[in-house]
């Protein structure tokens, strides 16, 4: 904070209008513009981050300010991440050492200069030293809505005295922008499918759709203010190639293997095997039907709620912990046709939610072993 002196300049030259006439000197040789880095390799960096410069030559000026920080000191750190209640906060940091962490890691850096006039350079800069007081640098972070990339869309949208004109992809859900970034990390895909809810399958809107940071650097590089093109060219700050995992075994494939195993096995009467299996699926099912209901009901994590996953992986699990078979039997029943209702949303879409029970078509085999031999005595450990 203490390089932040860009602000005193314009407080001082705004006495008078001489005083005018010298912010309109110091805007002229201002330069605003948009930083967008690209994806890393670690899950909290798969979407890539975005930053805001401030940079005044004459003045020896040059600042990003940052939404994208916390404070790893936080008490209680972990539970408040998990809850959604970690305070995020606006930090500012010479352009050199932020492009220095950039350089590290191996990501690209591009940057767009906003094509603006002075009085709205002016508004930018107060309305950013603003957040970045100690009072009001920290914000209640929200994936979808409220991120380190939709801030600075918002930082832009209030001070420009008019929303820009956005065009660019249309009839885009907030878990189709995801899975874009998730093609290569096929395990993560499936496992954020399961804990997000159906807010994800809401169409998103060119504003909206800026929560991803390179919708921010593609949406603003076609809007339009006031007839002209918001953004400048794009430049190549630094240049790396973007890595990406690769998985040769993937959920879909471990399905497909999976269905084999069990069909083998029912084969063979190797029973006490599938009991094996099945009691390994309870144990994730009910697992992943905790945490699904804790990231619903016991967090501010918008993007978590109301997710109908809980219908496939449904709290009747819990009724094979009993050892009433007839209870068992009712409710593998119920399951079996919950589990295919899912699967057949897909294709029918009465459920407002993609969900990822595709994956899963091994463990509806599990489900009809164990209605068998729940309603069976033929079926025993062998």
């Amino acid at each position: 904070m203490a390089r932040l002196i860009l602000i005193s300049f314009i407080l001082t030259f705004s006495i008078g209008s001489r005083g005018q006439q010298g912010v309109d000197t110091l805007m002229n040789n201002t330069q605003i513009s948009l930083l967008t880095c690209d994806p890393g390799s670690e899950i909290y960096s798969l979407f890539g981050h975005s930053a805001v410069r401030v940079k005044n030559e004459e003045k020896n000026f040059d600042v990003v300010f940052n939404y994208g920080t916390f404070d790893f000191q936080t008490p209680n750190f972990t539970l408040k991440f998990m809850r959604g209640k970690l305070p995020y906060r606006l930090a500012v940091a010479s352009y050199g050492s932020f492009l220095k962490e950039y350089h590290y890691f191996k990501r690209g850096v591009r940057e767009q200069v906003l094509q603006i006039n002075n009085s709205q350079k002016e508004d930018i800069i107060r309305f950013l030293e603003n957040n970045a007081k100690p009072e009001n640098a920290e914000y209640k972070y929200d994936f979808f809505y409220d991120n380190c990339s939709s801030r600075i869309r918002d930082v832009f949208e209030k001070t420009l005295h008019y929303p820009p004109q956005y065009s660019g992809e249309n009839k885009l859900t907030f878990r189709n922008l995801l899975h874009r970034y998730l093609e290569a990390w096929p395990w993560l895909c499936t496992g954020i499918d399961i804990i997000i809810g159906s807010k994800a399958d809401k169409i998103a809107d060119a504003s909206a759709q800026m929560f991803i940071p390179d919708k921010l650097h593609d949406n603003l590089a076609s809007a339009q203010l006031n007839g002209h093109n918001l953004l400048g060219d794009t430049y190549d700050v630094l240049i790396f190639e973007r890595t990406e995992a690769s998985f040769l075994i993937t959920p879909r494939l471990i399905n497909f293997l999976l269905l084999l195993v069990i069909a083998f096995l029912y084969y063979k009467r190797k029973f006490n095997w599938l009991d094996v299996m099945f009691k390994l699926w309870l144990a994730f099912a009910i697992t992943a039907m905790l945490l699904i209901v804790f990231l619903w009901f016991f967090t501010d994590h918008q993007a978590t709620k109301i997710n109908y996953n809980l219908l496939w992986l449904s709290p009747f699990y819990l009724g094979f912990l009993t050892k009433n078979n007839k209870v068992k039997w009712v409710i593998s029943i119920f399951l079996i046709v919950i589990f295919i209702l899912c699967y057949l949303n897909e294709f029918v879409g009465l459920i407002p939610q993609k969900m990822p029970v595709a994956n899963f078509i091994w463990s509806l085999a599990l489900l009809e072993y164990q209605r068998r031999k729940s309603g069976s005595s033929e079926i025993t450990a062998v």
